[in-house]
């Protein structure tokens, strides 16, 4: 029988990015979800993303709660990553059908020419403001895909991650420090 579900969600349901400040797994991001209630259609692309991880884990909660009520079994525990990289399940993909994570990574590293105004436009402007040096000044935090592998199988099972929401990343990075590594042997 299950014991536990693990639920991915994401740091955009955590992390508000208009302050800097250290963010911690009882925060919530609803600067997004009133962004969406009140532009509907008009919120930032990010903004979407972001209000629909908040709303789904918060669903996710809801659900377990009320399962608990009724006598589940199980308990729940969320990992919470942020940007996700790593080697793809399928080697043969081309660039052009990456998603997520990946495709962002790979258009601020190989297409900036595009890429850079649709960053200011999108998402960059509504996480760091309009800096003049956006590419190098905001700083967004990664996991390998492998690790947030083993921190699901780590939350599956260790008893203490019942009931709990869990952030974890690897460090942190900015799209000039991708563009810069490039040409030491990345190549499109």
């Amino acid at each position: 029988s299950v014991k536990r579900i693990v639920v991915t969600s994401s740091l955009g349901a955590v992390a508000t990015f208009s302050v800097t400040r250290c963010y911690n797994e009882t925060d919530w991001n609803d600067a997004a979800v009133k962004e969406c209630e009140d532009n509907g259609s008009n919120a930032s692309p990010m903004m979407k993303y972001c209000a629909s991880k908040v709303l789904a884990e918060r669903a996710a909660w809801k659900f377990f709660k009320e399962q608990k009520v009724a006598g589940c079994a199980w308990d729940l525990t969320v990992i919470i990553p942020p940007y996700v990289f790593g080697p793809l399940l399928d080697p043969d993909v081309q660039f052009e059908n990456f998603g997520g994570s990946m495709r962002q990574w790979y258009d601020a590293v190989f297409k900036p020419g595009e890429i850079d105004q649709q960053i200011v436009d999108g998402y960059v402007a509504t996480l760091c403001g309009v800096h003049p040096n956006f590419i190098a000044f905001c700083r967004f935090y990664w996991i390998d895909v492998r690790d947030l592998a083993d921190a699901h199988i780590k939350a599956i099972n260790t008893p203490s991650a019942s009931g709990e929401r869990i952030i974890v990343a690897a460090g942190h990075f900015n799209w000039k420090d991708w563009r810069e590594y490039k040409p030491l042997g990345i190549n499109s």
